[in-house]
């Protein structure tokens, strides 16, 4: 099957857009960088928070500073503030560094907004939209929406967080406009930078995509090397002594209002900001079915509807999710605008759409951080069902509870393997015959 991108972004005289988004993405990344920079700026209090430790970590690593691990970082808003990631992500950040700290923040504005235009492009490319041009003027639309409606695009642009880039690479791999021999890098790099995508590995050899699984780890091996090859005694302290295993080095004591996984809910219904001991044993087997549902709607030619399975299961199971963790929200929402059903009007989808949309903008889990008690008042039952209904789990949860009912209403994804197709080295379809009507 040929690349969608390859099939179909050509000029008139036959000549391929090839390049097009090389162009394109940057050019919009930077209109809405500009906008952020100099009108959203000033009113965001948080503004470049999180990206203040980003910057101190590659300060160190630039300038052969003592450990990346002993920083505690004072942002204005937060003092003492660690790093948190391996030391393959501080390394990223050595460029920055070699800037004030306010001009790096507006160069990563600029990176964080090409990663959301590229989400944008290969998520339009997975359901169909092969005209160039539309898929060009969607992106512009989605940027403008989702930065201003979805609280997670928006908190994670004015914290200056990292996650755009990580799920642009793990997306990568689930596109067709991939090389074959390229796929699975980018979730090996993504992993190095941040554990979580390390789920994806699994589910890659589950779908018979064993090279790509390989090709994963191998990469994600070679981010560890690099990292004890620079920060030898730092890689030794994360790796060897055990610290990327506790979810410590991420809450800190900090209020599990925030934390929007399923360790987060049970910490708050045990009044504690720590969840109980069992905790793990019940989201290992939530991780296990998840990645069985995965598998279910991959074989019935939903590659797309897979791939965000396994997203959503990553950020229900995982010890915490920020609210600017779920960027995955992305991806779901164009599905959901592009999805195809065998029958009945189309009218349900879309108002799920506005809906999630509109639940997303509110951020109703921060007000019960507005409320006398703070920490103390989440712990209460009304407190609880704020921060877990106004919060993600809200969407996550019913969702994937839910999949064996929708699943079955969805037309099978053109190009997309279906139930007994071998699936090895499959991408998600991007199909220049998919569904005119959709384009």
């Amino acid at each position: 099957m040929p690349e969608a991108d390859a099939a179909v972004d050509v000029h008139p005289g036959g000549r391929p857009r090839r390049y097009l988004p090389l162009v394109l993405l940057p050019a919009i990344a930077g209109a809405v960088t500009a906008v952020l920079a100099t009108v959203a700026r000033p009113l965001m209090p948080w503004w470049m928070n999180d990206f203040a430790v980003y910057h101190a970590a590659g300060s160190v690593v630039l300038h052969n500073g003592p450990s990346i691990y002993g920083l505690a970082v004072d942002t204005g808003n937060f003092t003492d503030l660690p790093f948190v990631y391996p030391p393959f992500g501080a390394m990223l950040f050595a460029p920055f560094a070699g800037f004030e700290l306010a001009t790096a923040g507006v160069l990563w504005t600029f990176v964080t907004e090409l990663c959301l235009a590229a989400i944008l492009w290969l998520s339009l490319g997975m359901v169909g939209v092969s005209s160039w041009k539309r898929r060009a003027a969607l992106v512009v639309v989605g940027m403008v929406l989702f930065s201003c409606l979805l609280d997670p695009v928006r908190v994670n642009a004015y914290l200056g967080q990292i996650n755009m880039l990580v799920v642009l690479l793990a997306l990568v791999d689930f596109s067709r406009s991939t090389p074959h021999r390229w796929r699975g890098i980018g979730i090996g790099i993504a992993a190095g930078i941040k554990l979580t995508p390390l789920i994806f590995v699994v589910y890659l050899v589950l779908i018979g995509r064993g090279r790509d699984a390989l090709r994963a780890v191998l990469a994600f091996a070679g981010t560890v090397a690099v990292g004890f090859a620079v920060l030898p005694s730092d890689s030794r302290q994360y790796w060897l002594d055990g610290m990327f295993l506790s979810p410590d080095r991420i809450v800190l004591g900090f209020p599990t209002l925030v934390n929007h996984s399923l360790s987060g809910l049970l910490s708050r219904l045990t009044g504690t900001t720590a969840p109980p001991t069992w905790a793990p044993l019940v989201t290992a087997v939530l991780a296990g079915l998840g990645l069985a549902a995965a598998v279910w709607a991959h074989r019935r030619g939903q590659a797309v509807v897979g791939m965000l399975v396994v997203a959503f299961t990553s950020l229900v199971v995982s010890p915490v999710t920020w609210p600017h963790h779920i960027l995955w929200l992305v991806p779901a929402l164009v599905w959901l605008a592009f999805a195809r059903w065998r029958s009945g009007s189309v009218w349900l989808p879309r108002l799920i759409l506005v809906a999630v949309i509109a639940h997303s903008s509110l951020s109703l889990y921060q007000y019960a951080q507005r409320i006398d008690g703070g920490v103390v008042y989440q712990l209460t039952t009304p407190g609880n069902l704020i921060a877990t209904f106004g919060g993600n789990l809200a969407v996550m949860v019913p969702a994937l509870a839910l999949l064996p009912v929708w699943l079955r209403r969805l037309r099978p994804e053109p190009g997309a393997p279906t139930q007994g197709t071998p699936a090895s080295g499959s991408g998600v379809a991007e199909s220049p015959k998919a569904d005119p009507a959709a384009r």
